[in-house]
C-alpha cells in the first residue's frame, strides 16, 4: 500500500483540478448560446451537474460493492459511455427552438 502522504496528496491535487470543472463547463456552454437562453441553460446545467454528483458516486459505489475492484472501473465506463452519447446525439440545438 501507499504511504499516507501519497494518498492524502493525491486526494487534494484530484480536488483542486475536479473544483474547476463546473465554471469550465459552464462558460463553455454559455459560449455558444444567446444571452436570451442563459437562463435555461443554466439551470438545466446545474440540474444536471447535481443529478450526476448524486447519481454517479452511487453507481459506483454500488458496483464495487457487488464486484469488488473492477465494478468501479466498469461503472465509470458505462457511465462515461453514456455521456459521452449523450453529448453526441443531444445536442441543445435541438432542444432550443425559438
Amino acid at each position: 500500500m501507499a504511504p499516507a502522504y501519497i494518498a492524502y496528496s493525491s486526494c487534494v491535487l484530484f480536488g483542486c483540478l475536479a473544483g474547476g470543472l463546473y465554471p469550465l463547463g459552464f462558460a463553455w456552454l454559455l459560449e455558444g448560446l444567446p444571452e436570451s437562453q442563459y437562463g435555461y441553460a443554466s439551470g438545466a446545467f446545474a440540474r444536471f451537474y447535481g443529478m450526476g454528483s448524486i447519481i454517479g458516486p452511487t453507481i459506483s459505489g454500488l458496483s464495487s460493492e457487488s464486484w469488488g475492484a473492477n465494478g468501479l472501473f466498469l461503472s465509470l465506463t458505462i457511465l462515461g459511455s453514456i455521456s459521452f452519447l449523450g453529448i453526441k446525439f443531444f445536442r441543445a440545438k435541438d432542444v432550443i427552438t425559438h
